[in-house]
C-alpha cells in the first residue's frame, strides 16, 4: 500500500486487470463509505455494457484501521489505458459534482433498494452482520442512515480520499497509450 503510486506487471495474457484503492478517511461513516461505493459502481458499469469492459467491481476493505475504497476492473487490453483513465475520473467527478437533484434521490434509493435486497437472504444477512460487527463497533443501520445521506457529505468523502494506488496487469505491448 504504501511502497509506489502505479504498478506495471507486463504479462502475456489475454485480458487486462485494473485495481485502484483509495485511502478513506477512517472518521468517516461506514454507510457514507459504502454508498460512495455504490455510486462508483454504478457509473463504472454502464448500461448498455462497454464493449472493453469485462467487468468492474468496487468495494470496501480495511487494512490495519485504514479503510479503503478498492476497484478492480478487468479489460480488454486495447481499452486498459482508457479504463484506468475513467476509474480515476470517477471519483474526480464524484468530488466534483455528485448526483444533482432528482439523480441524486434515485441513487440514493436504489443503493437502499439494493442492500434491501442483500439482506433479505438470511444467510447473506448473518454474514454481513458478523462481518461488520468486529469488536466493540455495532453493525451500521443502513437504511436508516441511508436517508441522511446527502450530495455534500458524498462530495466531501470523495474528495478526501488519499491519493490512488493503481496496479495494471496484462500484456504491455497492447495496453500502450496511443500518446506514449
Amino acid at each position: 500500500w504504501v511502497s509506489r503510486d502505479r504498478v506495471l506487471v507486463d504479462q502475456e495474457i489475454t485480458s487486462s486487470w485494473i485495481g485502484v484503492a483509495w485511502a478513506l478517511p477512517p472518521e468517516s461513516s461506514w454507510t457514507l463509505r459504502d454508498f460512495l461505493a455504490h455510486v462508483v459502481r454504478e457509473s463504472l458499469n454502464p448500461s448498455p455494457p462497454d464493449p472493453g469492459l469485462y467487468r468492474a467491481d468496487v468495494r470496501l476493505e480495511e487494512v490495519d484501521g485504514q479503510p479503503l475504497l478498492v476497484v478492480v476492473a478487468t479489460v480488454d487490453p486495447q481499452s486498459a489505458a482508457a479504463w484506468e483513465d475513467r476509474i480515476l475520473e470517477t471519483l474526480d467527478g464524484v468530488s466534483r459534482e455528485p448526483p444533482p437533484g432528482s439523480f441524486f434521490e434515485l441513487t440514493r434509493r436504489r443503493y437502499r433498494s439494493h442492500h434491501l435486497l442483500e439482506m433479505a437472504d438470511p444467510a447473506l444477512r448473518a454474514r454481513w452482520l458478523a462481518s461488520r460487527a468486529s469488536g466493540d463497533r455495532d453493525p451500521p443501520q443502513v437504511v436508516p442512515e441511508s436517508w441522511a445521506l446527502t450530495r455534500e457529505a458524498l462530495a466531501g468523502l470523495a474528495g478526501a480520499r488519499g491519493e490512488p494506488r493503481i496496479l495494471v496487469y496484462g500484456p504491455e505491448r497492447m495496453m500502450a497509450r496511443p500518446d506514449a
